[in-house]
């Protein structure tokens, strides 16, 4: 119970604070590819996290919340009903997928001649730092969709594996539907999720218009950050407070994103 306390309570300050704080944000992108803030940064004066290793010569950096959560999970499971192996190891199953996903918008970068700054990962997420924003709608499609494709991937990956072996299929099964869960939520049509970038690059391409085309996708950010927090409300009101708190940061973080990519558009 005290474990579970203080995560409540972490989120609950990272959630309120961020929404107070009026240094300028890093823009970066999370869970996706960079240009802008994502649900998972954080303001410079808030984000705290420690670096583990490099990429190619980019640095990678990691979220202590991570270790907290993790610990959370176990206790919670322990308690419960022992726990399995697999079911005690999906907060590391969800760090491996979030890093696999940021490091396939790296590459992808990479191999597209742009320069990466830095790749953490997060609590809900990752974010890729840019040193600029991609210039071609045709840069910002395959930069954004490579991040989803690579949990697509691990999916694939992991059902071959219980075709072949099935007795381990149950205990794989919640790192396939993790894997989904991420892909399909990362392709949301709405800025900043990757679904957004792919949304603006497609509308870039077919108007000519890339002002336009972040306003549409932008707008379309907001609204699905709405529904976030809705459904977070939702499970608060179901008395899952500590779902409630996650939904309805992520949420506000997204709506906080998408808004600044709009705003100076006028």
């Amino acid at each position: 119970m005290v474990i579970d306390k203080a995560i409540r309570w972490s989120c609950l300050y990272r959630f309120f604070t961020l929404g107070v704080h009026t240094d300028p944000i890093d823009e970066t992108l999370s869970c996706n590819f960079p240009t802008h803030l994502l649900p998972c940064a954080f303001p410079k004066g808030l984000s705290v996290t420690w670096r583990f290793g490099t990429f190619k010569g980019i640095p990678l950096h990691w979220d202590p919340l991570l270790v907290v959560f993790g610990l959370v999970w176990m206790w919670r499971h322990l308690q419960a009903s022992g726990g399995s192996v697999f079911t005690l190891g999906w907060p590391v199953f969800l760090w491996v997928s979030v890093l696999v996903h940021e490091l396939a918008h790296a590459q992808v970068a990479l191999a597209l001649r742009q320069s990466v700054t830095s790749i953490s990962v997060h609590l809900l997420g990752g974010q890729v730092e840019l040193e600029q924003d991609p210039a071609t709608p045709h840069l910002e499609f395959w930069i954004a969709v490579a991040g989803p494709l690579s949990n697509l991937l691990l999916c694939l990956l992991l059902w071959g594996t219980w075709m072949v072996y099935p007795e381990v299929q149950a205990g794989l099964q919640p790192a396939f539907q993790l894997n989904l869960g991420l892909a399909v939520f990362n392709l949301l049509p709405g800025l900043p999720l990757d679904g957004g970038h792919v949304l603006r690059a497609a509308l870039w391409t077919y108007t000519r218009d890339e002002t336009r085309a972040t306003r549409v996708a932008a707008q379309a950010g907001q609204v699905l950050a709405a529904l976030v927090m809705l459904y977070g409300v939702t499970a608060g009101f179901r008395g899952n407070l500590l779902l409630m708190v996650v939904l309805v940061w992520t949420g506000g973080s997204m709506f906080r994103s998408a808004r600044s990519q709009q705003e100076p558009l006028g």
